[in-house]
């Protein structure tokens, strides 16, 4: 069964640098069972509303156009890299999904950021 979090991000201005954001990822409530992410495929993509089309992606494939890194795969912890945030500014949602090699725990983790207009 997939696990759902919720994080927003804070505020950033269009064209400016994002510092980028570690997480950890829990089986339990409690958040004391870390989930093994080792060798799994984690996607965040970005979109005006989640009926739309995506417009900025970030992953540790390669295929992105920001980075994931997997830091401690054992303890579920991964981070996305600072970038330059190059979109219109505008209200974002955005899902984060992690794809183990097993194939059967599926996270998500989902929110908002807001993209301020530059003055």
């Amino acid at each position: 069964m997939a696990q759902f979090e919720r994080y927003n991000f804070k505020t950033i201005i269009a064209g400016s640098y994002y510092n980028g954001t570690n997480f950890t990822m829990y089986s339990d409530a409690a958040r004391t069972q870390p989930i093994d992410i080792s060798g799994a495929l984690i996607t965040m993509t970005m979109r005006r509303n989640f009926d739309l089309p995506v417009v900025f992606t970030f992953s540790n494939d390669g295929d992105g156009d920001g980075q994931i890194v997997i830091t401690d795969g054992s303890l579920g912890k991964f981070s996305i890299i600072g970038t330059n945030m190059d979109i219109p500014a505008g209200r974002y949602v955005y899902t984060i999904s992690i794809l183990t090699y097993t194939d059967e725990n599926k996270k998500y983790i989902t929110g908002e950021w807001v993209i301020e207009p530059t003055t």
